[in-house]
């Protein structure tokens, strides 16, 4: 557990660095969806769900980023809700330190497949944002995420 933890909060982090969002009114965001999950490890089921959906909600907007402005605007949403969840994960990460079998469990196995699909979908799309990313504000924004 300790390891898929760890593992969701760097790359969490990492895709942040090199990712953005474009708020725009009516854009859904993870805080608007709801996971019912009863199983034996429900609570670190839905803390990891509410990462990956954080992370999803960044890869969207990366989407639409057209401006250094709107780049700056995605690192500080998604750098708030990390912040907003990773004294949950810290919790999580104490309370199943000894936990070995979440990565067997299927519901798990599903996260791991929704990041790597986010995460191919976030390296793509910044590929070609680069012009953007080089902007001082942007660097100034990724540092301090990186710090935080």
């Amino acid at each position: 557990m300790k390891k898929l933890l760890s593992v969701l909060l760097v790359m969490a982090v990492l895709f942040t660095a090199v990712s953005c969002n474009k708020e725009s009114e009516g854009d859904a965001d993870s805080s608007s969806r709801s996971v019912e999950y009863t199983g034996k490890y429900a609570d670190a089921y839905v803390a990891m769900v509410d990462v990956v959906d954080a992370m999803e909600d960044y890869a969207d907007a990366l989407d639409k980023v057209e401006t250094a402005d709107q780049l700056v605007a995605a690192i500080e949403k998604f750098q708030a809700k990390m912040e907003e969840l990773t004294p949950v994960m810290d919790q999580l990460e104490a309370k199943y330190s000894g936990v070995e079998d979440f990565e067997d469990l299927e519901e798990f196995a599903a996260l791991e497949a929704r990041i790597t699909e986010i995460s191919t979908r976030i390296a793509e799309t910044t590929a070609g944002l680069a012009d953007i990313a080089s902007d001082p504000a942007v660097i100034e924004a990724m540092m301090q995420l990186m710090v935080e």
